[in-house]
C-alpha cells in the first residue's frame, strides 16, 4: 500500500471515530479545502483551524456528523483520490451521496482538498 493511501485511509478512520488529534497530524497548517456548490457548507476553508470549523459545522447541522464509507483510494507521492459514499441525517431528511475527494500532498501532509459530489443539486438542497 502506498504511504499516501495509508494516510488517507487512516485519516478517514480517525474522522469516523472523532479523533481530531490524528486528523490534525495529516494536515498542513495552511491547507485549503474547496467545497463546491451553494449550500451552507460551500466555500473555501483556509488553514487547519477553518477546516476543523468546517467539520464542526457538518456535525452541528447533521446532529452528529456525516458518515463516510471509503469505497476505494488511489494515491501517488503527490495526490490521493478517495471514492466515498457519504450518509447523513438532517431535519428529518436523509442524504446518501457518492463523491470523490481529491487531495494534494506535500512532504506527506495534505495541502489541498477538493470535493466532488455525484448530485451537487441534491447535496446543496440537503445542506441548505
Amino acid at each position: 500500500m502506498h504511504a499516501i493511501e495509508k494516510k488517507l485511509r487512516d485519516g478517514y478512520a480517525a474522522m469516523a471515530r472523532g479523533d481530531g488529534a490524528a486528523l490534525a497530524q495529516l494536515l498542513a497548517s495552511d491547507a485549503t479545502w474547496h467545497i463546491p456548490g451553494h449550500s451552507l457548507l460551500a466555500g473555501q476553508y483556509q488553514g487547519a483551524e477553518q477546516i476543523f470549523r468546517f467539520w464542526k459545522k457538518v456535525a452541528a447541522l447533521s446532529g452528529g456528523g456525516m458518515r463516510l464509507e471509503v469505497v476505494d483510494v488511489l494515491a501517488n507521492d503527490e495526490r490521493g483520490v478517495v471514492f466515498v459514499i457519504g450518509r447523513a441525517r438532517r431535519e428529518g431528511r436523509e442524504l446518501e451521496e457518492r463523491g470523490l475527494h481529491v487531495y494534494r500532498f506535500s512532504n506527506g501532509l495534505a495541502i489541498e482538498g477538493r470535493f466532488y459530489y455525484e448530485d451537487q443539486t441534491a447535496y446543496d438542497a440537503f445542506w441548505s
